[in-house]
């Protein structure tokens, strides 16, 4: 219970000790608990009921472990809540747990959706790459067509994903918080003073969860047009789950400003723990009834039904390897640590940097000026008297080739004018001229000096300069 540093409402304690019976010999806690027991129990069977017809149809493992997690919300939110009117010392430890299994479902919503357009997991960012970036025109309720941004839709991807994600791990921060504060007494449901945490716990996960929610709403008007998405009827889903988090959000929030302005006062027979918690757990408990029954029509089994699948190509897994597979939470683990990983490396894809300008310094440091051959690389003579020969001469224009290798030039260039006799693929170890002079130029590496062949050169890369940006970058001698 609160401590006495934190304000209580009026009446708030008065009658916790002896409150008065009701009706025969319950209390209204009494009274309270055994409607919500009742409704949890109904609540229970109508979602095992489904969740059991999932795994016994669990064709589709991937989508179906997202499905069984958020049709398990109403168990959570319906068993919790009766838990918490059975004792209200542990009901502020209790209510925090449930928010928290909500901002899992909220994940596992956002990784159905993506299952529904990009299943396959490697080749997920590609897809998202290659799909249009629309930018809608006009206001939320009255849209004016969209502006296609070029370069695809993986940045517009990973930001939704850590929007998500992130809401994730700071929800789990927030409730480590608010159990702590409430042990210590310094967390006061009760007040929205700025020198308890209620109101700083309450401000943030509610722009958290208003960001992840916004992100999923935009993720969801956006691929509704593609039919790989469409043929889910997606909208039913969020709609579902969304009245779960909005009327659950709009019914604390009531009872908060009821219960701070002092609106609403215990009595006799209605204490003020029972205002605070047993009567808006009740209401929990009996509307998770009717959120279950609207889940076997938003997230029915029978599309995943063995004669629905027309491509199945593995048989379904069995039931109780199903249900280890779907509460199995590896890809949510995956998907909090990726969110911060992506955070701090920026959620945008990379782009190479241009370096014209250091080029162009360490050209007119090197004093080598602006000519055909000034990003290339000596020959060393070394090469040469092996009886290697540098390509360059004879390759065209636009054309990189690497300096010869172990098993032979390696060319990046294969389009129209790739000529691949002047590109030899096989070294030759022939005899050096008799009567060469060795040119008179040397590099000192190391402890020894290399003899430079004036005319060869090679390249430390094999990209055409039209591919790398023009960044003909010049590179070591090759030794």
């Amino acid at each position: 219970m609160p401590n006495s540093s934190c304000p209580l409402p009026k009446n708030w304690e008065q009658y916790v000790l002896a409150p008065e019976k009701v009706v025969g010999p319950f209390t209204t806690q009494n009274l309270l608990f055994v409607i919500a027991i009742i409704c949890a129990g109904i609540t229970i069977a109508i979602s095992f009921f489904l969740i059991m017809k999932h795994l016994h149809r669990y064709t589709e493992p991937n989508q179906q472990r997202q499905v069984i997690r958020i049709i398990f919300t109403p168990v959570v939110f319906s068993v919790f809540s009766a838990l918490s009117i059975l004792n209200y010392k542990v009901a502020m430890y209790l209510q925090p747990l449930i928010a928290l299994y909500e901002t899992f479902a909220l994940a596992a919503l956002f990784l159905l959706y993506v299952e529904y357009v990009a299943p396959d997991e490697h080749t997920r960012m590609s897809y998202f790459a290659t799909l249009e970036n629309r930018k809608p025109k006009g206001t939320m309720f009255k849209r004016k067509g969209y502006e296609v941004i070029p370069g695809g839709s993986q940045s517009w991807y990973r930001l939704i994903y850590c929007a998500v994600f992130l809401y994730v791990n700071i929800d789990i921060i927030l409730t480590i918080v608010q159990e702590i504060t409430q042990a210590l007494g310094t967390y006061c449901e009760a007040s929205f003073n700025p020198k308890f945490a209620h109101i700083w716990v309450l401000l943030i996960t509610n722009v958290a969860l208003g960001w992840a929610i916004t992100a999923i709403v935009k993720f969801y008007f956006r691929m509704k047009s593609e039919p790989e998405f469409a043929e889910h009827k997606p909208g039913l889903k969020i709609l579902s789950f969304k009245l779960i988090v909005g009327i659950n959000f709009l019914q604390e929030i009531i009872f908060d400003i009821l219960i701070s302005t002092e609106t609403v006062v215990g009595s006799h027979q209605v204490t003020g723990y029972d205002i605070k918690y047993g009567i808006p757990a009740t209401l929990v408990a009996f509307e998770q009834i009717l959120f279950a029954v609207f889940f076997h029509y938003s997230f029915r089994s029978r599309e995943y039904h063995e004669t629905m699948k027309e491509d199945l190509v593995s048989p379904r897994l069995g039931t109780f390897r199903a249900a280890a597979h779907a509460f199995n939470p590896t890809d949510l683990l995956k998907g909090m640590f990726g969110s911060i990983k992506l955070l701090a490396a920026g959620v945008r894809p990379f782009e190479p940097r241009d370096n014209s300008n250091r080029r162009d310094r360490r050209r007119a440091r090197m004093g080598r000026g602006d000519n055909s051959t000034s990003h290339l690389e000596p020959f060393t003579y070394k090469q040469s008297q092996m009886g290697e020969v540098s390509p360059y001469p004879t390759g065209p224009a636009g054309v990189t080739v690497t300096a010869p290798q172990e098993t032979g030039y390696s060319n990046a260039y294969g389009g129209a004018g790739y000529d691949q006799s002047a590109y030899p693929q096989q070294v030759g170890y022939a005899e050096p001229p008799r009567g060469r002079q060795s040119p008179p130029d040397y590099e000192m590496t190391g402890h020894e000096s290399q003899r430079l062949h004036p005319g060869g050169y090679a390249r430390t890369h094999s990209r055409d300069s039209s591919i790398d940006g023009g960044d003909a970058r010049s590179a070591r001698p090759m030794v």
